[in-house]
């Protein structure tokens, strides 16, 4: 249960401040409406491009459990080998807590993939959507007022710095991620090259609740991620951080979480 609502929180919202030095517009500058235009043509163009070609990478995830006093308690380190099974994205765990498995802990891996190939197999991949993802493209745009603040440099490139806010009134709530994204604020970077999301930074702005309350609440949210060019002109996430705060059931819910993303390398075809 904490693993699918970390899994919502990851991607709820988007705020904060960035040592980033920020340039002033000028005439020639485009405009919010030019930039995030730009910007949507080229996340449809990549979201072709990633259905027609798949990679597998690594992803080291660090969570750490805080008590009240925001202090740390117990870290989690896991590194995973992501590949691709069918058209899932599976984690083929490689070490916990910076040490390789053990054979008992090989094996309950083995056994695990086996039996997520067989419910694969048995079940298929119907291609439902995912109640969980977020997706840059028209209706999440619709969600936010974007004001440009200024242009300035990340990881070397340059950049368009654009705030975003929801919009008053009634937002729309078709999956469990929506009451959350209409609860966020923050800034997204736009590589002005490419106009491709180079870093997204937010909070939660009120306490959201999950499935009306009924398993708990969110009082807390903030995080980043960092996005980088690879292969094939691509871009893929390299770092996330968050910071959570709630509760699930009578359980309270406090944690940082870190994740990082690399060796990203193209496959001919998927995992057998």
């Amino acid at each position: 249960m904490r693993r699918s609502i970390c899994a919502i929180v990851v991607v709820l919202a988007w705020a904060g401040t960035c040592g980033l030095s920020l340039g002033q517009g000028s005439a020639a500058q485009p405009s919010e409406k030019e930039i995030l235009s730009r910007a949507l043509e080229r996340g449809l163009a990549n979201d072709k491009r990633r259905s027609e070609q798949v990679y597998s990478f690594r992803h080291l995830r660090i969570s750490e459990k805080l008590n009240k006093q925001a202090q740390t308690t117990r870290v989690e380190k896991r590194l995973y080998q992501v590949v691709p099974i069918g058209n899932v994205r599976y984690e083929r765990l490689l070490e916990k807590d910076g040490a390789p498995l053990n054979r008992k802990e090989q094996e309950a891996e083995r056994r695990k993939e086996q039996k997520f190939r067989r419910r694969l197999e048995k079940d298929g991949d119907r291609g439902k959507p995912d109640d969980n993802e977020v997706r840059f493209d028209r209706e999440l745009v619709d969600r936010y007022h974007f004001r440009l603040e200024g242009t300035g440099e990340l990881h070397g490139r340059k950049v368009y710095r654009v705030s975003f806010e929801p919009k008053s009134g009634k937002l729309p709530v078709r999956r469990r991620i929506d009451r959350a994204l209409n609860n966020s604020r923050g800034h997204v970077w736009l590589d002005q090259e490419s106009y491709e999301i180079a870093r997204v930074e937010f909070e939660l702005i009120r306490p959201t609740r999950i499935w009306r309350g009924i398993l708990g609440s969110i009082s807390r949210v903030d995080g980043m991620l960092d996005r980088k060019e690879g292969e094939d002109g691509i871009w893929f996430p390299s770092y996330f951080r968050l910071y959570l705060k709630g509760r699930i059931l009578f359980k309270s819910l406090h944690r940082r979480q870190e994740s990082h993303w690399s060796d990203f390398r193209r496959v001919a075809e998927t995992s057998e």
